[in-house]
């Protein structure tokens, strides 16, 4: 008698399961650095969770992620029209289309595994704009210093700017593997840095009497203050944990008062946006845009935490002897930056 072939199907429609499963699971993995089955106590203090079922990735940073792999597509696809030199829009539209698609596709599929960590998302997202920024703004210098007339983009800048984004992705998995944070964490960082760079910019354009010097001088400003905003983020996110609300209000000082002095700037003598006064007005708006955040976030109930922390040492006896205790004073200072202004 021959063996009954009617469940076949089913089985291999469940190995098929399994194995998607697997793969996932190696994936993911992979991506997060082991960081997915244990998330890290900042991770869960963000979210008010102990457990690691309940600190998976917020609803605003998937909507970042999908927003970046759109547009992380519409870069490759300017990247593969440069370097192929196409002089049709299909040869523009196909690549960044395909890349757009697959990034979409992978952010779904990944989040219907249910295992984006909190914090993992933010993380790629912002890694990945800073290195974007920093290739864009050495792009802006390499412009400023070429022939007039020359085009923005060639071959070679369109490298560096995909290159740029590619790597901060990495950087953001590896950073996210080694020292898992809330998304509040990573924010501040792209913050910091975006800020820095734009009133550095602005500052030494302001600051340039001569037009034709102007642009290669906020340039190279922007540049290096983009690349001195992530030490600086990094050196205050060893004390700092944001939330993300903060984070977020912090942008909104800084983009409403470059918009408001600028713009007031512009609307009250009739300037272009190329004038000294227009870049000084905007540098000022935004460092009192954020100056005004930092004092009425905390009203809105955006908190951000403050804490510090020396650990004791060891010093070894004089000619070699056993080492010996030294006292030393251990301090952990947490602020909730509430202030009444009434």
């Amino acid at each position: 008698m021959w063996p009954s072939a009617s469940g076949a199907p089913a089985r291999r429609c469940a190995s098929l399961r399994r194995t998607a499963a697997l793969g996932r699971s190696w994936l993911l993995a992979a991506i997060a650095g082991g960081a997915l089955a244990t998330p890290s106590a900042p991770a869960r203090a963000e979210t008010g969770a102990a457990a690691p079922a309940a600190a998976r990735r917020t609803s605003d940073e998937l909507a970042q992620l999908y927003a970046a792999s759109v547009a992380y597509g519409g870069l490759t696809g300017v990247w593969v029209h440069e370097l192929g030199k196409g002089s049709s829009p299909l040869s523009l539209l196909l690549p960044a289309a395909g890349a757009a698609a697959l990034g979409a596709g992978a952010t779904a599929w990944l989040d219907h595994a249910g295992a984006w960590p909190l914090g993992l998302p933010q993380a790629l997202v912002t890694d990945s704009l800073i290195g974007f920024e920093i290739a864009a703004a050495w792009v802006w210098r390499s412009h400023a210093q070429g022939p007039a007339g020359e085009p923005w983009l060639s071959a070679g800048r369109a490298t560096l700017l995909w290159s740029g984004a590619s790597a901060g992705l990495a950087v953001g998995m590896l950073r996210y593997a080694l020292s898992p944070s809330g998304p509040g964490r990573a924010a501040f960082t792209g913050s910091v840095t975006l800020w820095t760079g734009a009133l550095a910019g602005l500052t030494a354009s302001a600051l340039t009497p001569a037009s034709a010097l102007r642009d290669d001088h906020a340039s190279l400003a922007t540049a290096i203050g983009l690349e001195a905003g992530v030490l600086l983020s990094s050196l205050l996110g060893r004390w700092l944990e944001p939330s993300i609300g903060w984070v977020r209000a912090l942008d909104a000082g800084a983009t409403l008062g470059a918009l408001l002095g600028g713009g007031g700037y512009l609307l009250g003598t009739g300037s272009g946006l190329g004038a000294r006064g227009t870049h000084a007005l905007a540098a000022a708006g935004l460092a009192a845009g954020l100056g005004g955040a930092l004092v009425l976030a905390p009203r809105l109930g955006l908190p951000m935490s403050l804490s510090a922390s020396a650990v004791p040492a060891f010093t070894a006896a004089p000619g070699g002897g056993a080492r010996r205790p030294q006292l030393q004073v251990t301090l952990r200072l947490d602020l909730d930056l509430d202030l009444d202004l009434d």
